[in-house]
């Protein structure tokens, strides 16, 4: 065993990683950022109003997803950078995302659905 995590005060249900950083969320309405290397905790995301039910990161950005919203976060300082949906009845089930879009599995006027948000073009076309 390398380390023990402490710091979360509820279930830990989703934990991503990468080579810079670990992350996880939990019911206690936080996501942390971690260094995987060390262990030694980076930061606390706070702003969703009930357990996370979905997350995602690259070195760069994390997303996180509860009961009525959608976050975008960035790795590197801890910040928020913007909510992505807050239009959402009820869950966000599920995200993932890449250098251009974003989809996730949200419940709006009870139904489920996909909702795809685009980033916009690449700054630099992939050959």
């Amino acid at each position: 065993m390398i380390s023990v995590l402490d710091g979360h005060q509820m279930l830990v249900g989703l934990i991503t990683l990468s080579e810079h950083a670990l992350v996880s969320a939990s019911c206690d309405s936080t996501v942390r950022i971690w260094d995987p290397e060390t262990g030694n905790p980076r930061f606390v995301l706070r702003g969703h109003s009930a357990a996370i039910t979905c997350v995602q990161h690259t070195d760069d950005l994390v997303i996180s997803g509860s009961n009525g919203m959608l976050k975008l976060w960035d790795t590197k300082t801890g910040k928020l950078i913007r909510d992505l949906l807050d239009d959402v009845d009820c869950g966000v089930w599920q995200v993932k995302f890449d250098y251009r879009r974003c989809i996730t599995a949200v419940q709006k006027n009870r139904k489920t659905c996909l909702e795809i948000l685009d980033f916009g073009s690449p700054a630099v076309p992939h050959l």
